[in-house]
């Protein structure tokens, strides 16, 4: 598993400056491990909210969960809909996190939640430098 986390590191690493790439990129490589059919990155920072759509389809319902995570590291929503939400980290961040659905009533049981945040960090991390240097935008 670690060998692995790794090369997922150096694979989203290597997907290039513009924020387009990085999200497409990280898709595919937690698409490989983690089934999933909608994501976002939130990123709360003193200028805003900061929304990088991964697979599109949480509208509002990613936002609220940032809210609901609270203090907790981990959220999980087992309805119709269900949804993992994973804190993540990042300078320039008060809160942010990497949150995952799918339309189906089973939870993300036997989820990598290890590896599903160290990608959502290096992911969080790239895309708020891109978008503090004007090199990116956030979708």
């Amino acid at each position: 598993m670690f060998q692995q986390t790794i090369q997922d590191v150096l694979a989203v690493a290597e997907a290039g400056p513009r924020p387009e790439d990085l999200l497409e990129r990280l898709r595919d490589t937690l698409a490989a491990f983690e089934r999933f059919e909608s994501g976002e990155i939130l990123a709360e920072t003193p200028e805003g909210l900061l929304r990088f759509v991964i697979a599109p389809g949480l509208t509002e319902a990613g936002a609220k969960i940032l809210d609901s995570l609270g203090d907790e590291p981990m959220f999980r929503i087992d309805t119709p809909t269900s949804l993992l939400a994973l804190r993540l980290e990042a300078p320039g961040t008060t809160r942010a996190a990497i949150v995952l659905g799918h339309k189906r009533a089973w939870s993300f049981p036997a989820a990598p939640l290890s590896r599903i945040r160290t990608l959502g960090n290096l992911a969080l991390r790239l895309l708020t430098r891109a978008s503090r240097t004007g090199s990116g935008t956030p979708r």
